[in-house]
């Protein structure tokens, strides 16, 4: 019998159906249903992680395609988008171009894989909801009773059979009436969803979302609107690299990461990130290989990713303005609240000493960042960790003017990380921070 998930997990609002292919392990990343609560400067999102079969919360979205009754083909690739009526044809239109430009750049540009076709399952031009035959075209609905703040979602259809991989096929949904800046980067993340169902429908939803933030820069490269995300990564640095928030949109956030991943390993071009997607692609519904173990074979060993991860705090650190030649492409132009939080260590002047921690501690593959203001330039800083604390943990100080210094801490991971099975607890990290001048 088949075994039915439900998950929700997308930029947005992403909902899924999730059929077992090969039904021969256990499903893994087993998390609660939440919803986000609504911020200031991006949409609202609701997420509902791989839950049990019992869980029905979701059955009117699962598996149900929207109702239309008029469609537009693209005239460049195998998409149909669907409304209510010809009234939204403008509206329609527009979502139609940014479906062709996210094809074009995601696809023929990147060089990802195109969305598997839907076959029997899809809706064939001018067909209602209820009948049977369909086509192969990729399907995208415009509906206008999402909840509110909800951009769209991408829906599970079921797998592909003349593969021997763990792919699927999709659909998508998009809100009616969203505005430009929003309906740009609602379509290019969903749609880059239906080329990761293209590669593994099981791999960590982590790496989907964060993925599937970055690439809406490739495809819209006039805006910047993916950077508001990284604002909630770099809020909490402490929090690990495959950390999933209920409470917030870190996980998009960290596709700040895979932009350093790509620059770094890769030419800025996505290189680096197809490589990732092409190493997680298996047979079978159990998530091996995932994510990490792509990093893994990119950077060549666990000592050169932890490594990797280290020098990535810098780049978090130069943004915005602090941005010095040493950052990431467009970081310059970044809003001030992407700067990560720091913990403060004040005025060491006044006793050039000072006990320090990081509140929540810190997770596998994490940051955090200790300020000192009006330290002299000739000064000498000297770290004494609680023996604990310093497991895992490596060190830099960078200066960023003539008496503040920024002390980057990372930590790590002793071993094979599995961002599935691994302990990813936070650990306490605390100690001391003084600094001695040479006479």
């Amino acid at each position: 019998m088949m075994r039915i998930q439900g998950v929700f997990f997308t930029l947005f609002f992403l909902v899924v159906s999730c059929g077992v292919k090969s039904p021969t392990g256990t499903p893994q990343n087993l998390r609660p249903e939440t919803f986000y609560s609504a911020t200031s400067d991006v949409p609202t999102c609701a997420t509902k992680w791989p839950g049990s079969s019992q869980n029905h919360s979701a059955a009117p979205l699962l598996g149900v395609r929207p109702a239309f009754e008029y469609s537009l083909m693209s005239t460049r690739y195998p998409m149909v988008v669907h409304a209510m009526n010809s009234t939204k044809v403008e509206y329609a239109t527009r979502i139609l171009a940014y479906a062709d430009k996210s094809w074009e750049e995601i696809v023929e540009r990147l060089g990802f894989r195109a969305p598997r076709a839907d076959g029997a399952n899809g809706m064939a031009f001018g067909q209602s909801v209820g009948q049977v035959s369909g086509d192969s075209r990729i399907d995208i609905y415009i509906r206008d009773d999402l909840m509110a703040g909800v951009g769209g979602y991408t829906g599970f259809t079921g797998f592909d059979d003349t593969t021997p991989e763990a792919d699927a096929v999709g659909y998508l949904v998009i809100a009616d009436l969203l505005t430009d800046v929003y309906i740009r980067g609602v379509v290019a993340h969903e749609f880059f969803h239906l080329s990761q169902m293209a590669y593994d429908w099981f791999e960590h939803p982590g790496f989907m979302e964060a993925t599937a933030v970055w690439v809406t820069d490739h495809v819209f490269d006039d805006e910047n609107f993916y950077s508001r995300y990284y604002a909630y990564y770099n809020k909490t640095p402490s929090q690990g690299l495959d950390h999933i928030s209920l409470a917030d949109p870190y996980q998009y956030g960290a596709g700040m990461w895979y932009q350093y991943f790509d620059e770094t390993y890769g030419k800025g071009n996505g290189s680096a990130i197809r490589k990732l997607w092409e190493a997680t692609v298996q047979p079978e519904m159990e998530n091996t290989p995932d994510f990490f173990d792509g990093m893994r074979g990119i950077v060549g060993s666990d000592a050169n990713l932890n490594m990797a991860f280290a020098n990535f705090g810098l780049s978090r650190l130069l943004v915005g303005s602090r941005a010095d030649g040493h950052h990431l492409r467009e970081a310059e132009l970044w809003s001030e609240r992407v700067i990560p939080t720091f913990i403060e260590l004040g005025d060491l002047t006044k006793s050039r000493s000072v006990a320090w921690s990081a509140p929540a501690g810190m997770q596998p593959y994490s940051h955090t960042f200790l300020r000192g203001l009006d330290i002299p330039d000739a000064a000498k800083l000297h770290f004494e960790f609680d023996a604990a604390s310093s497991q895992n943990i490596t060190v830099e100080e960078i200066r960023t003017s003539a008496t503040e210094r920024v002390v980057i801490l990372t930590r790590s991971f002793d071993g094979i990380y599995d961002p599935e099975t691994s302990v990813k607890a936070p650990v306490p990290v605390f100690g001391n921070i003084r600094y001695d001048v040479d006479k």
